[in-house]
């Protein structure tokens, strides 16, 4: 793959949409997670003025879960902009010329003679704005007998 895209500002743009929601995302995030914990912090003391007695145990437990709830779903928030970014990066990246021309061939758009012409094109260095697509190559498909056929008569 080249390093060009279609529309680099546009990328950009969206890029920095992607990671600046997930920056809010992860501060409010942080936030819930210290809110929470202040809870369990004042459940704590509360049990210990009302009972004389904190079950240490279950505010470290609950506490703990929310770290770990917490945790997720922050890796989930950022893993998903990180593949939302490597999503928009391939989505607009430029096909190289030489797989622009494989990849013709291959789907059946072009025949082998297209091809050769296509990949001396790339070979020779035309760095022509128009793509090899825009030339004039030969978009003849040949399937089963038929190619044999047609490569009888061309010999002839």
């Amino acid at each position: 793959m080249s390093g060009e895209f279609n529309r680099p500002r546009a990328l950009a743009v969206a890029r920095a949409a992607v990671y600046v929601a997930a920056a809010v995302a992860c501060v409010v995030l942080f936030g819930l997670t210290l809110a929470f914990l202040a809870v369990m912090g004042a459940l704590g003391v509360l049990s210990v003025l009302a009972f004389g007695d904190a079950n240490t145990l279950v505010v470290t437990a609950f506490g703990a879960f929310g770290l770990l709830v917490s945790g997720a779903i922050g890796f989930v928030v950022v893993e998903g902009a990180r593949r939302a970014d490597r999503w928009l990066v391939e989505a607009a990246r430029r096909p190289e010329p030489f797989e622009d021309v494989t990849t013709r061939y291959v789907a059946g758009d072009i025949d082998e003679r297209g091809l050769e012409r296509g990949l001396e094109r790339v070979f020779a260095g035309s760095r022509d704005e128009r793509t090899v697509a825009d030339e004039e190559l030969s978009v003849t498909v040949h399937r089963g007998d038929d190619a044999r056929d047609t490569r009888e008569s061309e010999e002839r």
